[in-house]
């Protein structure tokens, strides 16, 4: 899942989903909500951006705030072909 972009999901982060290990290494993702209050939501894989070895892992949840526009989060578009059911 590392690439261009971390992708967002539609799950509401929470540190649990990272191991102690992890959250360690990266206190802020200790944190579950903005200062405003808004829950973040899940980032997966890789970007370009993410330079420690732990934040490649699929295993490893990372977070944004749902308004976010960063050029390092994004989506992946998936297109079924064929099986036409």
């Amino acid at each position: 899942m590392g690439g261009n972009v971390c992708e967002w999901c539609s799950d509401e982060y929470r540190k649990t989903m990272n191991t102690g290990e992890v959250r360690k290494q990266f206190p802020a993702l200790e944190k579950e909500k903005s200062d405003d209050g808004t829950p973040y939501r899940v980032l997966r894989g890789g970007s370009w951006i993410s330079g420690a070895p732990s934040l490649l892992l699929s295993s490893c949840r990372g977070y944004g705030h749902p308004a976010a526009r960063v050029d390092g989060l994004g989506f992946r578009v998936v297109c079924v072909v064929g099986g036409g059911g």
